[in-house]
Order: structure tokens, then C-alpha cells, then sequence
């Protein structure tokens, strides 16, 4: 197992010191309209591909990984949702994603200890 890593052209790579926990979840979001017709037949238009999201999340970091973190989020290359980076899961797959959050949110859970919840949208090539 790999420790998750965020990595982009210019930009040091961040490696975290710890791995994320479980549940690792990977929702899709399918843009479809629907409905069912007063004789019980159901309509649906499909928008566009469906868009996939990993949701990760991170217990018990350390200061420095929660200030790579940070300082990665509000980098003028990334800057929220703005930039595309490289995100390489625990199990080596490697995603073209963008930060997802409407929300930057670390909590700090004991001295020097951070968590926090991160949601990516994979990008389609």
C-alpha cells in the first residue's frame, strides 16, 4: 500500500505521511431527466456522461501534512476547483482530478493531530 499523493508540473509532489481510512467511496453522479407518464411509462434523457467522484477521508494527520494540504488547495495553480492535479489513491491508480469542496474544512482532533474529509471530481480525458 502507497501512501496518497497529490502531484501537478511545477509543483513539489506532496506524499502523505498516512494513508486514508475506510469507507474510500467512488460515487458516480448520472445527469438524467425523468419522470413516468400518467400510464406508467418511464421517460429518461440522458444530459451527459455521468461524472465520477472519490471521497476520501483523512483521521489523525500531522501538522505537516495538513499544511502541504492547505497550502496545495490555495496554490495559484490548483486554487480550489480552478486547476487539475494528479491524485494517486492508496492503491497506486492514478486520477486527473479537481478539489471538490465548497468548503475547505480540517478539524483539528487532538495536539497536532488533523482530519478532514475530501471529495475529487475525476476528469474525463
Amino acid at each position: 500500500m502507497s501512501y496518497p499523493s497529490f502531484a501537478k508540473a511545477t509543483l513539489t509532489t506532496i506524499i502523505f505521511s498516512r494513508g486514508d481510512i475506510y469507507p474510500s467511496r467512488s460515487p458516480e453522479d448520472f445527469h438524467q431527466v425523468f419522470g413516468v407518464s400518467e400510464g406508467g411509462q418511464v421517460r429518461v434523457w440522458t444530459m451527459t456522461d455521468p461524472e465520477q467522484f472519490l471521497i476520501r477521508v483523512f483521521e489523525g494527520m500531522p501538522t505537516e501534512d495538513r499544511d502541504n494540504y492547505d497550502n496545495w488547495v490555495h496554490n495559484a495553480l490548483i486554487n480550489g476547483r480552478a486547476g487539475t492535479f494528479t491524485f494517486t489513491d492508496t492503491d497506486g491508480a492514478a486520477y486527473t482530478v479537481r478539489w471538490w469542496e465548497d468548503t475547505l474544512d480540517i478539524a483539528q482532533i487532538t495536539a497536532g493531530r488533523w482530519s478532514w474529509t475530501t471529495t475529487f471530481r475525476v476528469e474525463v480525458a
